[in-house]
């Protein structure tokens, strides 16, 4: 839970600067704001999105919770899994969870 102008440093990094007035007329107030930030990286599949690091200064550092999301591979099968590899403020299952989409959305097994 990060004031608007933080979370702007966060992501804009050298261009914050230059995108203040942008950054001041979209402030917000924290308690009353929930963010999603959706990201995708060259990694598909799960083992190697588990493996790869948090780089200082990334903007997934500043997290309070990183889900992610990838293909796995059983035998000569495909499917996906998610993992929660990062949750502050509270106990949480370290599982590779098998997950489906379909017309309901997102079913985890």
């Amino acid at each position: 839970m990060k004031d608007s102008d933080w979370v702007a440093r966060d992501l804009f990094r050298v261009g914050y600067r230059a995108n203040t007035a942008r950054v001041v007329s979209h402030a917000y107030d924290r308690s009353n704001v929930g963010c999603l930030l959706l990201a995708t990286s060259h990694e598909v599949m799960l083992d190697d999105l588990i493996q790869r690091p948090i780089q200082s200064g990334d903007v997934m550092s500043g997290a309070n919770t990183i889900i992610l999301m990838g293909k796995t591979r059983d035998g000569n099968r495909m499917g996906r899994a998610l993992h929660v590899a990062k949750h502050l403020g509270s106990a949480c299952d370290d599982s590779i969870v098998p997950y489906l989409i379909n017309d309901q959305g997102i079913q985890l097994s």
